[in-house]
């Protein structure tokens, strides 16, 4: 492809790495601009730390020189002075009253002594000598004894034999009146006074040194031991022994070891040098302190350089793959894109856009202008004889082919291609203009009417596809249901009882998730069908909270229900959509609450004929709800907040179809709340009182003939233990053929029908019997499918079915669905004893009829009574526990448990507890909580005799 085009990947590639070469190299020099910016700043500091430390040396080295000079002179004043007295009458001469009355300058420590020619001490100023000290060895006594002349001597540092110090001998040479020696005056110098010298010093590890020119070490501060009188050797001497009258070097003490910059100085008179040196580290240390801080801070420079640099590339290399992904694109795309900039040129232009043209290599070689290609177009008769094309549309071509008015054309070449040309104008001038080959596109626009029709069948293939689903999940959902319904009748301990009923409400809850998916439609379109059937408003509210329990243990809530008195037991209406309400507000509540409680209440409002009206409120102590989030709080898609999805999830669905069902059964929803004071959900629901009527049809419809026809062994087997739990005769065939067989050769008075079996199904089956003569073409019928939706309940209906019942199936609801249709079609014969079946019950004062009779229909007579003594039971030694709490002022567990006990006691139907616990939870103290503990007592005991002198009839 010529250069017009997108660059090829390879020149990319090379472009990327000469960039990121230059990347590399510029972080590189900045990284080496710092650390020699570093060591410049690092020499140039150390240069400074130690000329300050050669100036400071060399300053101290002229003062501590002066001050020598000067204690040199003084001495060599009181020599003088002292030999000429000595000298004007040496028997009478007391040195020690005459230097009592001297007063020696610069703080000087000194020892004066008189010694005869033959080196024998005369007297000091120390007091009288009591023995012989003969001294004739010493230096400085054989220096002024050889002498010959009078001058000044200052000996190496010896150790005196008076003193027992060491100290420096300054001397004078005494003469006779021939001119011959005559012995020697001698002062001794304490070399301590170096080290006050240097202890006034702030100096650190310092030192400071007297030395001779012999160079012997006269004095050395600090002090320390086999220094004084020792001879310099090495660097050192060389240095201090060398002619200059001063100059600084840098020494190694061999005495501790320490690194120092030494400055020395002559003493002006004198044969003595003096030195003083700082220690180098100490010098050095706020360098070094510096150098580790620009150390570091260079490694910092280098890290957050590399970092830089590894961000740049690795953000050019991204730039780069994007473009290179762009150029790839551009290059394999079907449509045809070229790019026009500003001044009509085109620097892109990919190959697809050459192929659909038909534009030569030559034509595109370099950036060639847009008009060019337009007027080669116009050449080659693209748009048709020249003669022929619209003057606009030239005019458009010679002003540079970019125009609004042609944004989307579409163009029909010469060789039958249909093109599809859209330009897009950009805001810094320009445009983009993309050729989307349309040929295809044009060839099936013929055809749309059949793709409609197509359609139209795909729409019913698709609700087809949509109803065998349905069934086919609710298949198994059924075989789930069904046997948790059954291990219920079996004989269970309350907590097996407890966790079976649990998997039963999950598995309830699960269908309901599966019918939403086309429930929700339904809501939308109006078309959404409540169900009535009779329910346990007590089970179906203890279900609810049962299976949000363990989301709020895990927050620690308290999950309360307060159910009124006068709520009834049962009524009729769609329970699942009232659990499903149930489930949504409760959830939402332990959701949004972390600390507290969820309390439900269910009151009965207003009294109506045939109907319960019910309201129901959900409290918490969550988060709270704003007043400006309320208004739309029930709105589709809405929630609270937009943080509120993030930190809980959710879709905002679940309110919004909660608002529907409630409208749905006659009732409303509002809500009350303040943020963080929780929230308050209230709403009334509409149902259908239970009748006697009802109780009739289902002991009419109790000890039937019936045939079950399904295919699902599982199923098959769900829906016979039901009926035979029911009471009912069951017989069963695995399809409609053999459903019919059987209706034509035995007596039956009920047909369960599955819808979708092999060989005939349900519908066909129907049709069948329903076409036999006489009895058998009018027994009743009742539906089982797994699908949903509406039309399958009107063909199920116009097939001939007397009721329709959709799977999972329920005791509860296969017992509504059977007794409606044989109330519509009265069996032939009604079995012996079926009319007691349902108003079988205890006959004593302390149960509800009601109650007992559902828990014996749910249970059987024996697992009823035994989940009633359990509790009765139980309540006996819980009434131990209110008497201890109620002893030991406790009423806040005496309040709790007493509430808990007697909402156990009216699920049961023990009314009796029911309303003694309720009263002794209302009490809470007082003086006659003893007695109302011992009343409930009496009646729990009491509830156990009754229950032991009860026999079920017959047929329970």
């Amino acid at each position: 492809m010529p250069a017009p085009k997108t660059p090829p990947l390879a020149w990319l590639r090379r472009k990327v790495l000469r960039t990121e070469t230059g990347y590399l190299g510029l972080v590189l020099g900045l990284v080496i601009m710092a650390w020699a910016g570093i060591v410049v700043h690092l020499r140039q500091e150390y240069r400074q730390a130690l000329q300050g430390a050669v100036q400071d040396t060399t300053n101290l080295a002229r003062g501590f020189s002066e001050n020598i000079s000067r204690a040199f002179d003084a001495i060599d004043q009181t020599l003088l002075f002292a030999r000429e007295s000595y000298q004007r009458d040496p028997t009478r001469f007391d040195l020690t009253t005459w230097a009592r009355s001297r007063q020696f300058t610069h703080g000087l420590t000194i020892q004066l002594t008189i010694i005869d020619a033959e080196g024998i001490v005369l007297m000091t100023n120390l007091g009288p000598v009591t023995s012989r000290v003969d001294l004739s060895d010493r230096e400085h006594v054989r220096v002024q004894k050889e002498a010959t002349e009078d001058r000044m001597f200052i000996s190496a540092p010896v150790l005196g034999r008076l003193s027992g110090k060491w100290s420096i001998n300054v001397t004078r040479r005494i003469g006779r009146p021939d001119g011959s020696y005559g012995g020697t005056v001698v002062v001794s110098v304490d070399i301590g006074y170096l080290t006050r010298f240097y202890e006034s010093l702030d100096i650190g590890n310092g030192d400071v040194l007297l030395v001779g020119e012999d160079g012997v070490i006269r004095a050395h501060a600090p002090l320390r031991d086999g220094v004084i009188g020792t001879r310099l050797a090495g660097a050192e001497a060389t240095a201090l022994l060398s002619s200059a009258e001063q100059g600084s070097f840098h020494t190694v003490s061999p005495v501790d070891g320490a690194a120092r910059i030494e400055s020395f100085r002559r003493v002006a008179g004198y044969p003595l040098l003096v030195a003083v040196g700082l220690d180098e580290a100490e010098v050095f240390a706020e360098w070094q302190r510096q150098r580790t801080r620009l150390l570091i801070l260079g490694t910092l420079i280098g890290v957050v350089a590399a970092l830089f640099g590894t961000l740049l590339v690795r953000q050019h290399r991204r730039i780069a793959r994007s473009r290179e992904a762009l150029a790839a694109t551009l290059e394999n795309i079907s449509q045809g894109i070229l790019m026009v900039d500003a001044e009509g040129r085109v620097p892109v232009a990919n190959r697809r856009v050459m192929e659909l043209l038909e534009l030569p290599d030559s034509l595109m070689q370099g950036i060639p202008y847009f008009r060019d290609i337009l007027r080669w177009q116009l050449a080659q008769g693209e748009f048709g004889p020249p003669e022929t094309v619209d003057p606009a549309f030239l005019h458009f071509v010679e002003s540079g082919g970019i125009s609004s008015e042609y944004g989307v054309y579409e163009r029909l070449r010469g060789n039958g291609r249909a093109l599809e040309i859209r330009t897009q104008e950009m805001a810094g001038g320009g445009a983009v203009r993309t050729y989307t080959d349309v040929t295809e596109r044009k060839r099936t626009e013929t055809a749309l009417a059949a793709a409609r029709d197509a359609a139209e069948v795909a729409g019913r293939a698709r609700s087809e596809f949509l109803a065998v689903m349905s069934h086919e999940i609710r298949t198994p959902m059924n075989g789930i249901i069904g046997a948790a319904s059954l291990l219920l009748d079996m004989k269970l301990g309350a907590a097996e009882q407890h966790y079976v009923r649990i998997i039963l409400d999950s598995g309830n809850h699960l269908l309901q998730m599966i019918n939403d998916i086309l429930d929700f439609s339904r809501l939308e379109s109006g078309k959404l069908e409540l169900e009535v059937a009779s329910f346990d408003i007590r089970g179906l509210l203890r279900g609810a909270i049962d299976m949000l329990a363990a989301a709020a243990a895990a927050k620690s809530l308290a999950l309360e229900i307060d159910i009124a008195d006068d709520v009834p037991l049962r009524a009729a209406g769609d329970a699942r959509r009232l659990r499903q309400i149930l489930l949504n507000l409760i959830g939402n509540a332990v959701k949004f609450t972390e600390a507290g409680h969820v309390r439900v209440s269910v009151t009965r409002q207003a009294r109506e004929p045939g109907a319960v009206r019910l309201g129901f409120t959900v409290a918490d102590t969550g988060i709270g709800i704003a007043p400006e989030a309320q208004s739309r709080l029930f709105d589709e898609f809405t929630q609270a907040d937009s943080s509120i999805s993030r930190r809980f999830g959710g879709s905002g669905l679940g309110l919004a179809i909660s608002r529907r069902l409630i409208e749905r059964m006659g009732g409303s929803i509002e809500v009350e709340s303040a943020p963080g004071l929780g929230s308050i959900f209230r709403f009334d629901v509409k149902l259908r009182s239970r009748r006697a009527s009802d109780d009739a049809a289902f002991a009419q419809a109790a000890g039937l003939r019936a045939l079950v026809a399904e295919d699902n062994a599982t199923n098959r087997l769900v829906v016979t233990r039901m009926l035979e739990r029911l009471g009912h005769r069951v017989e069963a065939v695995t399809n409609g053929r053999e459903a019919v067989d059987a209706v034509a050769s035995r007596d039956y008075d009920l047909v369960l029908m599955d819808v979708m079996m092999p060989e005939m199904d349900g519908l066909a089956a129907t049709r069948a019997i329903r076409a036999m003569p006489g009895e058998r073409g009018r027994l009743a019928i009742v539906g089982l499918t797994a699908s949903a939706m509406p039309t399958d309940e009107a063909a199920c209906l116009a097939a001939g079915m007397d009721e329709y019942a959709t799977k999972p199936i329920t005791g509860d609801r296969l017992a509504e669905a059977i007794a409606a249709a044989t109330a519509r079609r009265p069996p032939q014969a009604t079995p012996e004893g079926a009319h007691g079946r349902r108003a079988a019950v205890v006959e004593n004062r302390g149960f509800d009829p009601a109650m007992l009779d559902a828990m014996v229909r749910d249970l059987g007579p024996g697992a009823a009574a035994d989940v009633v003594r359990l509790f009765i039971e139980t309540g006996l030694r819980q009434t131990a526990d209110l008497l201890a709490h109620a002893e030991a002022g406790r009423r806040a567990e005496l309040m709790r448990e007493a509430g808990a006990l007697g909402r156990t006691a009216a699920n049961l139907g023990l009314m009796r507890v029911s309303h003694a616990a309720a009263v002794l939870e209302d009490a809470g103290s007082g003086e006659d909580i003893a007695e109302q503990v011992h009343d409930l007592h009496a009646l729990l005991q009491a509830g156990i005799d009754e229950l032991g002198n009860w026999h079920p009839p017959a047929g329970m």
